[in-house]
């Protein structure tokens, strides 16, 4: 059997959309749980299952953002999903310790990419995440 040592996720539905002002809430919210959330656990879950319990050191990384512990304005749903992705990976850790799978959760900040682009195009976006960063700069794909 191969054995398999680390399984990195990272998804993201996001809207930013006024909270309460939009017609599709519900189906929003289903969307992004879907898979910022579900997707999570289900591919965790599947390595748990496929790892050998004598394998030394297997280990689930779940990428987030920085919106594990902080919020943004019109991002309720994303930011929930964010949360629910934190305290998933904490009870991930503590339900696998027995078999000797370990889970990490860790929340890079805004990331500039084709798909981010569009909104830090606005200068108040920028500024406002800007003063949330120490290094005063995005990451970009080469950091990664």
């Amino acid at each position: 059997m191969t054995q398999l040592g680390l399984i990195s996720n990272s998804c993201l539905v996001i809207n930013l959309n006024p909270f309460g002002k939009i017609d599709e809430t519900e189906q929003l919210f289903d969307r992004a749980f879907g898979l910022n959330v579900k997707g999570y656990l289900l591919a965790a879950q599947a390595f748990a299952v496929r790892v050998a319990k004598e394998q030394q050191g297997p280990s689930i990384l779940c990428i987030g953002s920085s919106n594990f512990l902080s919020a943004e304005k019109n991002s309720v749903i994303n930011d929930s999903t964010k949360g629910a992705i934190l305290k998933m990976v904490r009870s991930l850790e503590v339900s696998f310790a027995d078999s000797n799978i370990t889970a990490k959760g860790v929340g890079p900040g805004i990331v500039e990419t084709p798909l981010t682009q569009k909104g830090l195009e606005h200068s108040d976006t920028r500024k406002t995440l800007f003063g949330q960063i120490p290094l005063g700069r995005f990451l970009i794909l080469l950091f990664i």
